[in-house]
């Protein structure tokens, strides 16, 4: 029995929830519980194991083994998620928007309001996640440059 494994047998079977409960209320096919339960599944996806995580309402680390190079990675996701919606930063998130606006002014980019919203809030996040006041206005050139690209 892996670590995984026996991890998340021991949260479900703390809680009092079965294979089948949990993949409905997580919104994940009990498949790909079951494959975890079962020892087929090693190496869950994040988008899985966040979504158990939550559902079981413990987390990524009480359900993931220890040894998993990946673990690391999962847990800044999360910690950058939770702390996006803990510490929400007015100011910042309009800084984004206004200089996603002015580049594309700028550079003469033609984005959809999605598409727009959507590289506002990548940069709100990395700004966040690497613990800046600030917009960094070279990596918005990047980025709305990659995005006009692919769009």
């Amino acid at each position: 029995m892996n670590t995984a494994q026996k991890k998340l047998q021991n949260v479900m079977q703390d809680r009092g929830v079965k294979a089948y409960s949990l993949a409905r209320n997580a919104g994940v096919p009990e498949s790909s519980i079951k494959n975890i339960l079962y020892g087929k599944s090693n190496r869950p996806s994040y988008e899985l194991v966040t979504a158990l995580a939550k559902e079981l309402s413990c987390s990524v680390r009480e359900i993931f083994a220890d040894d998993d190079p990946r673990l690391k990675q999962y847990t800044s996701r999360v910690d950058v998620n939770q702390q996006l919606a803990e510490n929400w930063n007015e100011i910042l998130h309009i800084e984004a928007l206004k200089t996603v606006a002015m580049l594309c002014k700028e550079e003469d980019f033609n984005l959809s309001h999605v598409q727009a919203s959507s590289v506002a809030s990548k940069l709100y996040r990395y700004a966040i996640s690497n613990g800046e006041a600030t917009i960094d206005i070279k990596f918005a050139r990047w980025l709305l440059r990659e995005t006009q690209q692919f769009a």
